[in-house]
This record gives C-alpha cells, structure tokens and sequence, in this order.
C-alpha cells in the first residue's frame, strides 16, 4: 500500500524516467523484474551505469550497516553511562 501511495511522488520520476532502472508495479512483476536487473548485471557498462544512476537515490557509506548501527549503539550506551 505504501508503494502505491508514494510512487506518484515528484522525487521518483528521474528514476522512473531512467532506462537503467527496471520498474515494477505488483508482486506479479517482481521475479521477473530481479531476473531483469540480474541480467543487466552481468553487462558491465550497463551495471557501471545502474551503480552511478542509484548514487542519486543511496547513499553508499565505507562500513557496512552491521558496523554502524553497532557503533551507534556504542555511543548512546556511552552516554547513557556518564
């Protein structure tokens, strides 16, 4: 429901608009949207793209989430102990 509501959005039309994004509307479409994008992969000009195309959308940080969320957690336990 969430995705119906919020695919309209303004901020999600250069994504829409992108060749080097694969779409899909429902569940019926998903398995073969991920074989889509598992095939584009395997191009790597096209995968190059993709990656540079998300960068718009994600941020990409040097740690993984494991690693920050438990640094994170360090820190409030750090300042709940002083």
């Amino acid at each position: 429901m969430h995705f119906k509501r919020a695919a309209p959005l303004e901020h999600f039309r250069p994504m829409y608009e992108s060749s080097d994004f694969v779409i899909v509307r429902s569940m019926n479409e998903l398995v073969p949207g991920i074989n889509e994008m598992l095939i584009r992969c395997q191009y790597p000009e096209i995968s190059s793209r993709m990656k540079k195309a998300s960068e718009f959308f994600v941020d990409f940080f040097g740690t993984s989430y494991s690693e920050r969320l438990a640094n994170f957690l360090k820190d409030v336990i750090a300042k709940k102990m002083k």
